[in-house]
């Protein structure tokens, strides 16, 4: 791993490495290498955010994290794959978005870490935040007021899946509601009718303004800022357009 962080100012040099060691990770994993793997995840991480892209031989071995690993393994690496995740949609969102397996993998591990019961999700604190991150990547990596019909239905999953536990105060701690609610502003972000739509449907919209007044001023980094100025943009831009 230092050896790659140190090829961050050869790139040449770094895809060659790339492409050496990838195909070795896929047999580490494919053998079940238990004991490697926190320095794989460390590796495909290092590799997609160095190169700020993610080449055909990552996208296999991120495929068998989401295909392969998550399934067979329960929720033990939930939170090594959601970053992994998130960092592949960030440098590669055109060919994640096209991935129908991949995308369908991501939705489900969503629905198995967003729908835990409270005595299962007890210790998988950590795990929820990635997967919330991963999710709020997912939909931002959707080009504004263009999703394909495959990202609607994301947009609708993850929106339902953030907003039914902030409406149900099931969110612990504000950090976990204010995790919740970016998810559903980066769903404003990707699809504002889409979003707008559900969060009338289920009566949701005064809850939604309401928590993010209160909570407004706990979004203190440049992305939260962003995001909330973002979404909310994004509802002011349907509402002109319906007028």
């Amino acid at each position: 791993i230092t050896l790659v962080d140190s090829m961050a100012d050869s790139p040449q040099l770094l895809a060659a490495l790339e492409e050496t060691v990838c195909p070795l990770l896929l047999f580490l994993l494919e053998h079940k290498l238990h004991d490697v793997y926190d320095e794989v995840f460390e590796l495909v991480e290092s590799f997609t955010y160095l190169r700020k892209t993610v080449s055909p031989s990552v996208w296999r071995v991120i495929e068998h994290f989401v295909l392969v690993l998550v399934p067979s393994c329960d929720l033990d690496y939930v939170d090594e794959v959601a970053v992994v995740v998130d960092n592949a949609v960030t440098y590669g969102p055109m060919t994640f978005r096209g991935n129908h397996r991949l995308l369908a993998a991501v939705m489900d591990i969503a629905k198995r870490v967003m729908t835990m019961s409270d005595d299962d999700s007890y210790g998988y604190s950590n795990e929820q935040e990635s997967v919330l991150e991963m999710m709020e990547a997912v939909l931002l990596s959707n080009p504004s007021g263009s999703a394909s019909e495959g990202m609607q239905q994301v947009v609708q999953m993850f929106v339902g899946l953030t907003m039914s536990k902030v409406a149900e105060e099931k969110c612990d701690t504000n950090t976990m509601t204010i995790l919740h609610l970016e998810v559903v502003l980066a769903g404003l972000i990707a699809d504002a009718s889409n979003v707008v739509s559900l969060l009338e449907a289920h009566n949701w919209s005064e809850v939604f303004v309401a928590k993010l007044a209160l909570l407004g001023e706990k979004f203190t980094r440049v992305h939260d800022k962003r995001l909330v100025i973002a979404g909310i943009s994004s509802i002011l831009n349907k509402i002109k357009l319906s007028d």
